[in-house]
């Protein structure tokens, strides 16, 4: 109810007050910010935005998800005043394990060699946590003009995380950090994008998410420049990011879900492939109904799911090559896409649907 309150006064007006405790843009409890004042005008324009292409999506198994990390076999998931840490499977989203720990806030969370690193943004402390038996095994003290340290990873001998400088998006100098040896050796970059939160490493990149635009950058680990940019699922909250070797997965905590994207580059039907003349939706403009047809060149058999513009899966099912399904969507108007996926691609459909 608090999350749907304040989004409600932000479309409404800058200037209407909300009874309820205002959220961070890391989605927990706060009276200094005002999520009014999210601005998605403040996109780069010089970057195509993609849609995310999702391929699961679960819920999470708690509120204000904060970030999420994978051990090669779980999702961890972590979340603001739980005092746990969720491990879940990554095809059923049900959970299997949990560890109890005892920070209030794990804003930022990764898995290194045994162990789940988090940080208590509360304390400005990376906290080691062994995986296996759930004790603390490590501390850092991060340096003391530290004030909003967010997403955490660790890659190669080094140590990242974001710090959003403040509560208060609007704060200027947001930076992302590396530690590069056991003691405070740092060297500071400019953040990519605005209010940065979760980051996860895919091996000459890093992905960052960026709150006020509601995206996620892939950046360069060379010049640290961004060069692709991928709308995030869910809504307003993408906070968390983890990498499990082949899909990126997204944690949402104004959806309060967990999101599996594809990052690999796909054939878009947009742009004119032979995928037009094997997959079709139709109409591109519908008052209801839409036709999929799937022909026999794409496979046997395809997954088929239909997504509207906040990555939120709305329909799902397995479909035969060389069929038609008409779908009665009984969907609001607005702009949706059929993703069709296969063993070898993923092609998107967009249709409108307009009463």
């Amino acid at each position: 109810m608090m999350k749907t309150q304040i989004i409600i006064s932000a479309i409404v007006s800058l200037s209407i007050n909300v009874s309820a405790q205002y959220l961070d843009y890391m989605g927990m409890p706060t009276d200094k910010v005002h999520v009014a004042e999210l601005q998605l005008n403040n996109r780069d324009a010089s970057t195509e935005v993609e849609q995310a292409e999702i391929v699961n999506v679960f819920a999470s198994p708690c509120p204000y998800t904060a970030d999420i990390c994978f051990d090669g076999e779980l999702i961890w998931i972590n979340g603001y005043n739980e005092y746990m840490l969720y491990g879940m499977d990554p095809q059923s989203g049900q959970i299997v394990e949990t560890i109890a720990i005892s920070i209030q806030r794990p804003y930022g969370m990764t898995y290194s060699n045994g162990v789940i690193y988090t940080i208590n943004n509360a304390t400005k402390t990376i906290v080691g946590i062994d995986r296996n038996t759930g004790a603390e095994v490590y501390t850092k003290v991060l340096q003391q003009d530290n004030t909003y340290p967010t997403g955490l990873e660790i890659s190669g001998s080094s140590i990242w995380y974001n710090d959003a400088i403040s509560p208060n998006a609007y704060v200027a100098g947001d930076i992302t950090r590396n530690i590069v040896c056991d003691t405070n050796c740092m060297v500071e970059y400019p953040a990519v994008g605005q209010y940065p939160s979760g980051i996860t490493s895919q091996d000459d990149y890093f992905w960052c998410t960026d709150n006020i635009t509601q995206t996620i950058h892939r950046i360069s680990k060379d010049n640290f420049a961004s060069d692709r940019m991928i709308a995030a699922p869910g809504g307003v909250y993408p906070n968390g990011l983890t990498f499990d070797g082949e899909y990126l997965w997204v944690a949402n905590n104004s959806s309060d879900s967990i999101y599996q994207i594809r990052i690999t580059q796909h054939i878009d039907t947009q742009v004119g492939t032979i995928s037009e003349k094997i997959s079709k939706v139709y109409p591109t403009i519908a008052n209801e109904n839409i036709t999929i047809q799937i022909g026999s060149i794409i496979g046997q058999v395809a997954s088929v799911q239909i997504v509207d513009m906040k990555g939120q899966i709305l329909d799902t099912w397995t479909q035969n090559a060389n069929t038609v399904t008409v779908l009665n969507t009984h969907f609001e108007t607005g702009s949706y896409i059929c993703q069709i996926i296969t063993n070898k691609e993923f092609i998107n459909h967009k249709f409108i649907i307009k009463h």
